[in-house]
């Protein structure tokens, strides 16, 4: 399911030129992506054996954003088509280095079923060094299944356009979330995690990077749980455009 990542490693530039004032008009934006991956990895499940085609839209108005998200299996071992399908709707706020996003997302998977959670999303970015913390609740039929990833992030630019991104992070969960995904009885550790990303922007807003991933299941429960190796890796090649224009009435 998705992560809830940032869409973009690289924000594009953009049609507005100039900084929204307040009573000049309506911030309005929208994206678009397509992402390869080797492999659908999920909070440190494994989601699929074999690479994916990974879909995006987003249209926001000023602070709120609405999004799609899809899994297109190319591998026929897991499945044809589209298999998953997640809608979002999340609020951001920034103040200064902080930033908080808050929202809900629905995940949408045809044949198997649905469920729900409100997410938390915070960082703190001052310059090239930062901090991230990402919370879950599933509230979907009562169940207050709880995760979280949070760690250091690395961010900078370069020339040409150029930007890189680095993060290294711990996961945890609560016994309802192992209860429903992993059938465990378990509170705590779920993963460690480390990635690496290049990307490279266009004033014209389009944008495309690199991605890889790492995760490290140091439980054996878990391991077992999932049939699964210790170490799962996974890479991502995206490919997009996100703008965004002044409105006025």
């Amino acid at each position: 399911m998705l992560g809830l990542a940032l869409f973009a490693l690289v924000a594009a530039p953009g049609f507005a030129e100039e900084p929204v004032l307040p009573g000049q008009g309506t911030l309005l934006s929208a994206g678009a992506e397509v992402a390869g991956a080797s492999r659908y990895v999920w909070r440190g499940m494994p989601a699929s054996g074999g690479p994916a085609l990974q879909p995006s839209v987003w249209l926001g108005v000023e602070n709120v954003t609405i999004a799609a998200w899809g899994n297109v299996a190319m591998d026929p071992a897991d499945g044809s088509g589209l298999n998953e399908l997640d809608l979002v709707l999340a609020f951001s706020q920034e103040w200064e280095d902080l930033s908080f996003e808050p929202g809900l997302v629905g995940y949408i998977l045809p044949g198997v079923g649905f469920t729900a959670e409100a997410f938390g999303n915070f960082a703190w970015q001052p310059q090239w060094f930062g901090l991230y913390s990402n919370h879950a609740i599933d509230f979907w039929d009562a169940r207050p299944g709880w995760w979280s990833e949070s760690g250091v992030q690395f961010s900078m630019g370069l020339p040409a356009n150029l930007g890189v991104e680095a993060y290294g992070g711990v996961s945890l969960a609560n016994r309802p979330y192992n209860t429903y995904y992993l059938a465990l009885d378990r509170t705590g550790l779920q993963y460690l995690c480390a990635g690496l990303a290049l990307g490279w922007s266009h004033s014209s807003g389009l944008y495309t990077s690199l991605s890889g991933r790492l995760d490290a299941l140091t439980n054996e429960d878990i391991q077992a749980a999932l049939g699964t190796d210790p170490l799962l890796m996974s890479a991502l090649l995206s490919v997009g455009w996100e703008g965004s224009t002044v409105w006025v009435k």
